[in-house]
């Protein structure tokens, strides 16, 4: 997705696999040892012209939870734009992503 001179990238770490396994033997040992997830979808917010990283956020799922991707999309999007200081650029984002992506905003 593009905006103005922003670039908006997604990048999906699926490892749901390895994390439940480590997730229920953790729990079965009744240890807090390998709870954490590694599945996880980033949102990479760019300037085209600079090519410096305006913002990155990550977005972790539960290890016993299913990996959506647009969950992970709309919950990234929203913890990068966040982190954005001007609050015209904040909106931009948002309506360019309504514009291309409603479904993305429809979980």
């Amino acid at each position: 997705m593009k905006v103005d001179n922003l670039r908006v990238y997604w990048r999906h770490v699926n490892n749901v696999l390895e994390d439940r396994e480590r997730y229920l033997k953790a729990k079965e040992d009744k240890t807090m040892l390998g709870r954490g997830s590694t599945s996880y979808t980033e949102c990479i917010i760019i300037d085209v012209i600079t090519g410096e990283v305006i913002s990155s956020r990550k977005a972790f799922c539960h290890p016993m939870d299913n990996f959506d991707k647009r969950v992970g999309r709309k919950k990234s999007f929203t913890k990068a734009v966040d982190n954005i200081a001007y609050s015209s650029l904040r909106k931009n984002l948002w309506e360019e992503l309504r514009r291309v992506s409603p479904k993305t905003l429809k979980v």
